[in-house]
């Protein structure tokens, strides 16, 4: 027993013995660590935020507790480049912020360390972000302009949603006056305005980003240029104005809405005919009182005689009638952007929408009510006549005036004196638009004496003096009391239309319309 319990203290002895000679061996060891001094640490820095620029980053951290700090050194590239920061501390705690310039596109490890006055250094914090720069900047795109117009001086630009992105975008533009203007466009903006904008003068814009939601610099896409030979030669406007006279010009046929035969009573058949700009074909778009949507009067058979369809129908293939405007709502219609510069054109009743009669393109066609299905065959253009109410100047006039041409009544007219029309067998009249305007076709509506026309021009100016050709009939004359002459699109403020003589005749004009006719 005695043997047992001197074999347990030896165990014992032992075990002691080895654990004092294990701890006279680490105390050897840390006294290596400690020879010199004891290692003093700074306070490291604290709570980095890293935020991208353009070939440039800034860097923020705090410096807590430790008063003792006197410098920071940021290190990147593997240690081959770096800044040093002299600090001065506050009572409290402190930010510090560092931007880094000259910086290669790309991403970077950044360490800081934070040294205090005896030279002691703190253990790293470190980081790691990115640069941004060219290759960046070249990715990047412009919004995109989904429409444009132009009216009385003002330039109207009509947005998509922006890029993914985007921020927002500048635009630059010289008012008529020489003056500059710098707009700035939101994310949200969908319509910018550019007062005083000359037509031909265009404008340019670029959109910018932000790589990051941290980032210091915002990147822009390459300037894009619009000038009015290849964006503003279409002139429409936001909405049918309540004064105007339009034509509904079908897109998969070319053809315009008509009422059938010039009738002016109830039931008469809406079909699609050429394009003469006659008052058959001419139409007022009047905002009905409580819906909102539009009426659409014709003008030769004058309000309230509007587009309907037949019977008050809901069903596909129901034809359009002209009918006395009511209350049914089967005579009223929205106008929905659908293509460019083409319009769905919707029926407030059936929810269905106008269209040319199994994709017609012969005069005389139907035109109905369909489910949409986004054809050609769906899909209207408005032409509306510029020169409605213009200022009107002509070559004599005496009890019926130049300004007839332009009042939008077909029984009204201007008649030339009679010496007028022998003195050098030359009349004119000469309408004001108000502005420049594009315009490719001048109607004309005789009342009498066309067939005594030998031949005509249309003249277009800026100035009203200095004039310039836009079509010459040549020997053709005006061969028919409705008569329309096309020609590629020019721009002006003044229309002159004269007339030659081919024998002495009394003459009466009752309207001329100009017009653009948006492709």
């Amino acid at each position: 027993m005695k043997s047992r319990l001197y074999q347990k203290l030896l165990v014992a002895i032992l075990l002691l013995a080895c654990m004092v000679a294990a701890c006279s061996k680490m105390d050897r060891t840390y006294q290596n660590f400690l020879k010199g001094g004891t290692i003093i640490y700074p306070g490291k820095a604290d709570s980095l935020r890293l935020y991208p620029g353009n070939n440039r980053i800034k860097i923020t951290w705090l410096l807590t507790s430790d008063r003792s700090i006197v410098l920071c050194r940021i290190y990147w590239n593997n240690k081959a480049d770096s800044v040093n920061v002299p600090v001065i501390r506050g009572k409290n705690v402190d930010t510090v912020s560092v931007i880094i310039d000259s910086l290669a596109e790309g991403y970077y490890n950044f360490e800081i360390y934070t040294y205090d006055k005896a030279g002691n250094i703190s253990v790293p914090a470190d980081t790691i972000g990115q640069v941004f720069g060219a290759t960046y900047a070249a990715s990047l795109h412009n919004r995109i302009i989904k429409n444009m117009y132009w009216d009385q001086d003002t330039a109207y630009i009509f947005w998509y949603a922006p890029p993914e992105g985007a921020v927002g975008s500048k635009l630059d533009y010289q008012d008529q006056n020489g003056r500059a203007h710098n707009i700035s466009i939101t994310t949200q903006d969908t319509l910018t305005l550019l007062p005083d904008f000359k037509l031909h003068d265009g404008f340019q814009f670029q959109t910018g980003y932000l790589p990051d939601s941290m980032a210091i610099d915002t990147f822009y896409a390459a300037l894009t240029h619009k000038t009015v030979d290849d964006t503003l030669t279409v002139v429409l406007p936001p909405y049918p104005s309540p004064d105007g006279q339009y034509m509904i010009v079908n897109k998969n046929s070319d053809m315009a809405v008509t009422v059938k035969g010039a009738a002016t009573g109830n039931n008469a058949d809406i079909i699609q005919s050429p394009f003469t700009g006659a008052a058959s074909q001419l139409w007022n778009f009047v905002t009905a009182p409580t819906s909102g949507y539009y009426e659409i009067n014709n003008v030769n058979s004058g309000s309230p005689y509007a587009i309907a369809v037949s019977s008050a129908s809901t069903s596909d293939g129901a034809k359009l009638v002209q009918y006395k405007f009511g209350t049914s709502k089967n005579d009223q219609w929205e106008l929905e952007k659908a293509d460019g510069n083409y319009y769905k054109i919707t029926n407030l009743k059936s929810q269905k929408v106008m269209e040319v009669k199994d994709n017609d393109t012969n005069d005389g066609a139907t035109v109905q009510q369909n489910t949409w299905n986004g054809g050609d065959n769906q899909l209207f253009k408005l032409v509306w006549n510029l020169a409605l109410d213009k200022t009107v100047t002509a070559s004599s006039g005496g009890s019926h005036p130049g300004s007839d041409v332009v009042d939008g009544d077909n029984s009204t007219f201007w008649q030339p004196n009679s010496g007028d029309r022998t003195d050098d067998k030359m009349v004119w009249v000469q309408i004001d638009l108000g502005t420049e305007q594009v315009f490719d076709a001048l109607d004309q509506y005789w009342i009498k004496g066309n067939q005594h026309i030998g031949s005509y021009k249309v003249l277009y100016s800026n100035n009203g003096s200095t004039w310039k050709t836009a079509y010459d009939s040549g020997s053709t004359g005006v061969n028919t009391g409705e008569n329309t002459a096309t020609f590629p699109p020019v721009q002006g403020r003044y229309i002159k239309l004269e007339l030659n003589f081919a024998d002495d005749g009394n003459v009466n004009i009752a309207e001329v319309r100009a017009y653009y006719i948006p492709q």
